[in-house]
């Protein structure tokens, strides 16, 4: 309701009866914390999210998106503690772009590369989220070959929701569009890597 009505008052309120009514519901605080990210009340909604967690905590996505919140919140040291804990636990998925992120905020280009690395060896690229992260730190740090890469699965994957949307006027052409786009972002990154 509240990423797709804009209902955000309403959301709220939703959010506020689920955990009322079930507080040990990790997952109703989880969403409640996105929700209050969104309004931009990060202690409220780390609060939540460490809740969750509390009771929760075996939970690998509760424990990547705490990281992800630290990153919203600016903690990128917390962030990379609590990444360091999530790792340990599942050693891919969002953990690797979350810190990823993290270390180039603290301006560890070093370490930020290393993860871009595993990300981009990894078998989650299919994830356009967390090649959107992978993505921003690769070009940050100037590496153009790995971020045409990453954009182009990305918009590979976006244009699916147009392949699969028969409805939509003229989605074929969309659909046609992404392709297009991503394929001639594949063909510079090999253009790049020849020069190189």
């Amino acid at each position: 309701m509240s990423d797709y009505d804009w209902e955000w008052d309403a959301a709220g309120r939703e959010f506020e009866r689920a955990v009322a009514l079930d507080p040990r519901n990790a997952n109703a605080r989880h969403w409640y914390s996105h929700y209050l990210t969104a309004m931009g009340r990060t202690s409220e909604s780390l609060e939540h999210s460490e809740r969750a967690i509390e009771i929760s905590p075996y939970d690998i996505v509760l424990r990547q998106h705490l990281g992800w919140h630290y990153l919203f919140a600016r903690d990128y040291e917390q962030a990379l503690e609590a990444l360091r804990l999530s790792r340990e636990m599942d050693p891919g998925g969002h953990t690797t772009a979350f810190l990823a992120l993290a270390n180039h905020m603290l301006g560890r280009s070093a370490e930020a590369g290393a993860e871009c690395e595993r990300g981009l060896a990894s078998t989650w690229r299919q994830d356009a989220f967390a090649m959107g992260f992978v993505g921003f730190v690769c070009a940050r740090l100037g590496q153009r070959q790995e971020v045409l890469e990453l954009a182009g699965g990305v918009l590979y994957t976006l244009g699916v929701i147009f392949h699969a949307w028969q409805r939509l006027r003229f989605q074929n052409a969309i659909w046609h569009g992404f392709v297009l786009s991503a394929a001639s972002c594949h063909f510079a990154a090999v253009i790049f890597l020849v020069e190189t």
